[in-house]
Parts: C-alpha cells; sequence; structure tokens
C-alpha cells in the first residue's frame, strides 16, 4: 500500500506519459497466447517471424521461453536458408541469454550475428550487433570499452537515419557516461533517446530511459529527482504487464533510494518486490542487487540473520556474472572475432613480437646467474616435497613409522622454508638506505607463510650530479614459495635497472617501471598467449630527489598517500601490471609532487585492507586504513608502526591471514 501510494505521488510529474501511452500497450497475455497458436500452425517463413515475433515480447518478462523461441527460429532459418531472419533470431536470443545472466552465451550469440552482418554490409544489423555487445561491456563494468562500439553504432544509424537504432545507441552510450560519473553527457544521451522514442511512440523504451534517467539523478544525490523518475518508469511498466525485468530493477532502485532517506519499511517493501520479480523471470543480475540491496537493509535492522542470508545469495549471484574466468572468455571472444577479421595480419605480428621476446631473453640470460641459482634450489625443493610425499604415502608398513616419517619430512620442508625466508630477508635492503635521509620511517612486513611474495626495496643513486632515493613497495603475484621466487626476481630486475644507468636517458619513475615490465615479461617468455604463465607484480616506486625534496611517483595497480596538514592525498597507479597485459601495454606515467617539511608518504600492499575480520568478518576496508592514517600520522613513525601492527592483529583476531601484508611509512624532514 505504501509503494502505490508512492507510484501516485512521484508518478504524477509523468502521469501524462502514462496516459497517453496506456492506450498504446501492444503486448498482452491474450496476445502471446494467440500467436503461440499460430507459431504452432505455420510453417516456412511465416512461423521464423512469429517465433521471433514472440521471442522478443517475452524476453523481459520469460526470459526462459523468449530463448528457446529464438533457438527454434535460429535452427528453421538455417535450414530455409533466411539469412536475414537468422540475423534476428540470433540478436534476440543473445538478449534472452542477457537477461538471464549468461553474458558469455549472449556474447556469442551477437558475435554470430556481427559476423553474417559484416560479411553482407547490412548496416542496420552492424550497428545492432555493436550496440548489443557494448550492452554486455555496460553489464561487466566495463564502461570504457563499451564507448567505442556505441559511437561506431551510432555513426551507422546516422548515416542510414534509422531513429530507432539512434535511440537505443544514445540509450547505452548515457549508461556508459553515467557508470563513469560524466553526468553531463549521460543526460545529453539519455534524453536525445528519450525524445526519439517519445516521437516514435514507444512505451516500453520511454520507461527504460526515464529509469536510466533516475540512475543519473541517484548517482549525484538528488534522490526526490531519482525516485520521480524510477516511479514514472515503473507505472509504465505495470501498464505494460511484460517488462518485469524492468520493473525488478525500479523497485530495487527505489528500495536505494528510500535506504538513503533512512525510510527503512518502504525500502524493505520495495527491495522485496524487487527479488520476487528477478526469481520470477530466472535474472541473475536482477537476483544480485536486490540480494545485496536486502543484506543492507538487514543490516540497517540489525537483523544479521536475515542480512548474512542475502549477502551469500549476493556473493553466489555476483560470482556467476562477473567471475574472472567469465570476463577473460568474454574478452577471448572479442579477440576471435578480431582474429578472423584480419588473421594473416595478426599472425604476422605475433611471430614478429615472438622474435622481439626471443632476442630480449638471450640479451637478458647471461645477467640471471643467481635467479637461475636461487630457482634451481627451489625445484631441488620442490623434488624434495614431491618425494617426501610420495615416500609418506607409501611407508604405510605401520603407523608408528608412518608417524615418525611425516614428523622428519615436515621438520625438513620448515628447515628449507625457512632457509629460504634466510635468503630472501637477506637480499631486501636494509633500513639504513632510508633512515640515513628520513630518520623517521618504518616498513610493517608481515609474510603469510614464512617467505613472502611481498617486498620492499630502496637504493640511494647518483645521477647526473644529484642524489635520489628511489622506493618500493611491491607486491608478487601469489605468496609463500611461488611468491618469494616472484619478489626475488622484482629485486634482482631493479638492482640491474638502477646500476645500468649508461643505458636511462634520464632518471624516472616511469622509465624504471617500464624497463622493470620489459624484463618482467622477457624472462618469463609471457607473450600473452593463453595457457602461459601470467605471473607479474603490482607496484608503487617513488624517486625524491634529496637535494631539491621533489617526488616522482609511478605506480602498477599500488597507489600511494600523502597525509598532508590533516588532509590524506591519494596519488593514482596506472590500471596495468608487471607482466604480460591482455589489453595494448602502454607506457606507465609518472605524477611529480613538491614534498614539504612533515609530509608523510605510505606505500603499501593489497593485504592490510583486504584482510577479513572483526564482527561481521568483512574486509578492513580502504576507507578504514584511510582513516587509520589520518587519526595516527602526526605520531612517532615507530608508534605508528606499533598501532598498525596492532589494529591489524585486533581486526584479523581469529581468522586466517588471507595475505602478505606490507606497510612503509616515510616522515620528510
Amino acid at each position: 500500500m505504501i509503494l502505490k501510494n508512492n507510484i501516485a505521488v512521484y508518478g504524477k510529474t509523468f502521469v501524462f506519459i502514462v496516459l497517453f501511452f496506456a492506450q498504446n500497450i501492444v503486448y498482452s497475455q491474450t496476445e502471446i497466447d494467440s500467436l503461440e497458436k499460430q507459431a504452432e500452425t505455420l510453417v516456412g517463413e511465416k512461423k521464423i517471424k512469429a517465433l521471433n515475433e514472440l521471442s522478443w515480447k517475452l524476453r523481459n518478462s520469460q526470459p526462459q521461453r523468449a530463448l528457446k523461441y529464438a533457438q527454434s527460429a535460429i535452427v528453421l532459418s538455417e535450414r530455409g536458408n533466411y539469412e536475414k531472419l537468422k540475423l534476428k533470431a540470433l540478436s534476440f536470443a543473445g538478449v534472452a541469454e542477457k537477461n538471464l545472466g549468461n553474458y558469455l552465451n549472449s556474447l556469442t550469440y551477437y558475435f554470430q550475428a556481427l559476423k553474417i552482418a559484416e560479411k553482407r554490409n547490412y548496416k542496420s544489423e552492424i550497428a545492432y550487433s555493436k550496440i548489443n555487445i557494448a550492452n554486455i561491456y555496460i553489464y561487466q563494468q566495463e564502461y570504457q570499452s563499451a564507448i567505442p562500439p556505441l559511437q561506431e553504432a551510432l555513426k551507422v544509424a546516422t548515416e542510414i537515419a534509422n531513429d530507432e537504432i539512434i535511440g537505443y545507441a544514445n540509450l547505452n552510450l548515457g549508461r556508459a557516461f553515467s557508470n563513469l560519473n560524466n553526468f553531463e553527457k549521460a543526460l545529453f544521451h539519455l534524453n536525445a533517446a528519450l525524445n526519439l522514442r517519445s516521437k516514435l511512440n514507444d512505451t516500453e523504451g520511454i520507461s527504460v530511459c526515464l529509469k536510466y534517467i533516475g540512475d543519473v539523478y541517484y548517482t549525484q544525490a538528488d534522490i526526490e529527482k531519482a525516485l520521480t523518475h524510477y516511479f514514472a518508469a515503473l507505472s509504465i511498466a505495470k501498464n505494460s504487464k511484460l517488462d518485469t525485468d524492468l520493473m525488478s530493477d525500479a523497485y530495487n532502485k527505489i528500495a536505494r533510494c528510500y535506504l538513503t532517506q533512512n525510510k527503512i519499511p518502504q525500502s524493505e517493501q520495495a527491495a522485496l518486490e524487487s527479488f520476487d520479480f528477478a526469481k520470477e523471470i530466472s535474472s541473475v543480475l536482477r537476483l544480485r542487487e536486490a540480494s545485496f540491496t536486502l543484506y543492507e537493509i538487514y543490516n540497517v535492522k540489525k537483523n544479521y540473520k536475515n542480512s548474512l542470508d542475502y549477502y551469500q545469495k549476493y556473493i553466489l549471484f555476483r560470482d556467476s556474472l562477473t567471475n574472472v574466468q567469465n570476463i577473460k572468455q568474454i574478452t577471448q571472444l572479442e579477440e576471435k572475432h578480431k582474429y578472423e577479421k584480419e588473421s594473416e595480419i595478426m599472425q604476422l605480428e605475433a611471430e614478429n613480437k615472438q622474435l622481439i621476446i626471443d632476442e630480449k631473453f638471450k640479451r637478458e640470460r647471461n645477467k640471471q646467474y643467481f635467479l637461475y641459482a636461487f630457482a634451481l634450489g627451489l625445484i631441488v625443493f620442490l623434488g624434495v616435497v614431491i618425494r617426501h610425499n610420495i615416500t609418506r604415502r607409501k611407508a604405510n608398513e605401520s603407523l608408528r613409522f608412518q608417524r615418525d616419517t611425516i614428523a622428519k619430512q615436515n621438520e625438513e620442508i620448515r628447515d628449507s622454508i625457512l632457509y629460504a625466508a634466510r635468503i630472501q630477508t637477506a637480499v631486501l635492503p636494509p633500513l639504513s638506505e632510508i633512515s640515513k635521509f628520513f630518520p623517521e620511517n618504518f616498513i610493517l612486513y608481515l609474510p603469510r607463510n614464512i617467505v613472502s611474495g611481498d617486498f620492499y626495496w630502496a637504493k640511494v643513486l647518483n645521477f647526473s650530479g644529484k642524489d635520489y632515493l628511489i622506493i618500493v613497495a611491491a607486491d608478487c603475484t601469489g605468496h609463500g614459495v611461488p611468491g618469494a621466487f616472484m619478489s626475488m626476481l622484482g629485486i634482482a630486475f631493479l638492482n640491474d635497472i638502477v646500476s645500468d644507468t649508461a643505458h636511462l636517458n634520464i632518471l624516472t619513475s616511469d622509465e624504471i617501471l617500464n624497463r622493470l615490465r620489459d624484463k618482467v615479461i622477457g624472462s618469463l617468455n609471457q607473450s600473452g598467449k593463453e595457457k602461459e604463465t601470467k605471473d607479474g607484480m603490482d607496484i608503487s616506486l617513488c624517486v625524491i630527489d634529496l637535494q631539491a625534496k621533489m617526488m616522482q611517483f609511478s605506480g602498477a595497480y599500488n597507489s600511494m598517500f600523502l597525509a598532508r596538514e590533516g588532509e590524506l592525498i591519494k596519488i593514482n597507479a596506472d590500471k596495468m601490471p608487471i607482466g604480460v597485459y591482455p589489453r595494448q601495454i602502454k607506457d606507465f606515467t609518472k605524477t611529480e609532487m613538491q614534498l614539504l617539511k612533515d609530509d608523510r608518504i605510505y606505500l603499501f600492499s593489497d593485504g592490510y585492507p583486504d584482510q577479513f575480520g572483526g564482527e561481521t568478518k568483512q574486509k578492513f576496508l580502504i576507507k578504514n586504513f584511510k582513516q587509520l592514517i589520518l587519526d595516527n600520522y602526526k605520531l612517532d613513525m615507530k608508534r605508528q608502526e606499533e598501532i598498525f601492527k596492532a589494529t591489524f592483529e585486533a581486526w584479523k583476531g581469529s581468522s586466517k591471514q588471507l595475505d602478505d601484508i606490507l606497510v612503509m611509512g616515510i616522515k620528510i624532514e
């Protein structure tokens, strides 16, 4: 009853839209039943058209049935060689799979449609396919990747003067820019889409536009405007009685608005409506969103049992939509399509890249004696472990003998790892490198296991008549023995880079990271091919001019914080690793900043903020990490180290430490 009253209140601004288009609602259950009966008796081209129409009408209310009809249309189109009807069926199957949350299957259908459309130069279908592909990127939160295909689709649609496709492209451009927080562009494109769909009397399209305009106002914290648009969209969807996906989404967003206003009963009712509609159409995306909202609502209500239940549901639905393997396979589909268009050129480029990598590997080989020795030691160590495990399984003549054998093996393994830890500790730079110039400093270094995949590094270097201090905090792939091996590679490469100053044109943080990435890729023989090693590291690196107190910063995923006069300044890293990268490799960037007396610099890996603990067994989170710095940065650096360590241990409690921990702090004198 509360929500019905609110629909009336908030929807009155758009009531003219509802009244004007209510008489134009085309879809009804009666019509669908009639169309299904016709489809059973029709044959050939007419049957395929009826199946396609059924798939389109049911895509948002009954996506499972919509998929079944589209797949039948695809099969019949192939038998009868109806290419254009097959294109529509492929697109509609992709939409149904998208609404079911099966993004990889959806994208497979879209790329099949795009391949046929490009081969035949069907411009409208090329535009539709590109929009559909971009739509999947948006659902996978790859918003920047969605913009180029949408702009291409808009250009094609404008050339052929197709208002329907122009509106569709503008709608999705608005969604992409909204998620990138470019609200001016988002509203421009969304209003353009709304005007076109009003011109076309597209009732369902109008409701979708209103919903996404509401999203922009919600993100800008204009809750009243957001609610007005959400209720208007919901009113239209309720009249159509078929766009269940939109109703689920609108109810969830209304729930989030009420939650922001602390109207908990209204928020709970709307969220439960959203969850029920999502369950009705088996939409994993909508189930994920509604579950998260209900988790937050019950958390506010202190109903922790329900809160935990919905949070577990949210994790399940989230992982099925955005897991790493899913994103990887989607990326592979796109690459496969590009490969089929330009296979000969790509093959030649791949061969040339492999030649370059092989040549680099040969040049670097003679510099890696220490690394090879360490790798050989690890191989021997792993061989001992494997041999001991085999011996343990076979040595079952008596329980006493087996117990003694296992105890001895564990002791040898631990001794081996402790020895490896001594080797790793020996190659870490002494604190005197930093303390010589900045006496106030600390390094909190807590390996998850005995050896660590995190490492720190510092070096004083005279370059072009100036003294520089280079400071590094790095997080290598994995932890334990594999991570330690990568950390040894990183330390060796950094020593090699800064000692080889004859080949440096200028000592800059970005150039050091570029050279480090080249060495990692070359030494691991990485080419980006499937099934090869993707090992690498995330890193933050500062180069400080010790006379001018001018700092350069570059980072690979790892950012840094600078505390100054009660403010915590974040200096962002580039979003790419030290190692092979599935996208085009670009040069690292650098940020320059004049350091002031009493500034505090903080470099860290992700282990501290990602640790689970506390009463709710959740992550510590970066926002709490930042607050911890702000609360204590004025204290003596050694005291800060004690507080950081004590806070971490208290938060972790009885939970297992999940990752290596590294936090570095330096006070500028």
